[in-house]
């Protein structure tokens, strides 16, 4: 509703909205380029965590007289029952207490993803924050309400829930299916497609908003730049 909005502008524009990815097979038969920023943050994970040698233990929320807690499962599950979910190379070496999260819903809106590029070819592009290693030291869950961290128990439906993209399980996912993939940080994407020569350009076209100009590209660049990660896929046939 609000980007329809933001849009009104450009309504001489033949712009079709879709209600979810199923309704891609309505768009024309054309090479497709897709844009997700900051969209696969917000879908729920599986959190596991390496107890022992090959074993991990799912964490669940459990409900107790209205007051919700995350506890271990108390069972050791190995980490090959999960292979439907995790890359190959995500349990060749585990570290004790290393935590993997993993979201079957990204994984199932991949695969729709993939079958349209291959299908049609085309490309896309994510923009998230996140990591690009199979493991990390602690839970990336975590909830924003009012601009301040609370806990994802607190305010609900109030709060803005979301976690880190595990931008390696994304990546390897479409490796697997023969795309070109790659993952860099948004610092390394930007610098890479110019922007330094777009704030120049910037600044000479309106010299007075400098400043502004400035904090905007330090802002991408430098204070979000590490955290926010860009992973792109490709699917065009050699030219001949």
């Amino acid at each position: 509703i609000m980007q329809n909005k933001a849009l009104q502008d450009y309504s001489h524009l033949s712009i079709q909205w879709l209600e979810n990815l199923d309704q891609v097979n309505l768009l024309p038969e054309a090479p497709v380029i897709i844009i997700a920023n900051e969209f696969f943050d917000v879908f729920p994970i599986r959190r596991f965590q390496c107890v022992k040698e090959g074993l991990l233990q799912e964490d669940f929320v459990i409900l107790d007289n209205d007051h919700c807690t995350i506890q271990p499962s108390g069972t050791y599950v190995p980490v090959e029952t999960f292979a439907n979910l995790f890359p190959h190379s995500f349990y060749i070496q585990l570290s004790i207490g290393a935590v993997i999260e993993v979201s079957p819903n990204i994984l199932a809106i991949c695969e729709k993803i993939s079958q349209r590029l291959q299908c049609q070819q085309g490309s896309a592009i994510f923009i998230d924050y996140g990591y690009i290693y199979p493991q990390i030291a602690q839970t990336t869950l975590q909830a924003i309400h009012r601009h301040e961290k609370v806990s994802i128990f607190d305010f609900p439906g109030q709060s803005d829930i979301t976690s880190h993209v595990n931008f390696y399980a994304l990546s390897q996912y479409f490796e697997q299916r023969n795309f070109r993939t790659q993952v860099k940080t948004q610092r390394e994407f930007l610098k890479d497609w110019g922007i330094d020569w777009r704030l120049q350009k910037c600044i000479a076209a309106k010299p007075e908003k400098t400043n502004i100009i400035r904090d905007g590209y330090e802002r991408i660049v430098y204070h979000m730049g590490d955290l926010f990660k860009v992973c792109t896929i490709e699917n065009f046939e050699e030219p001949s």
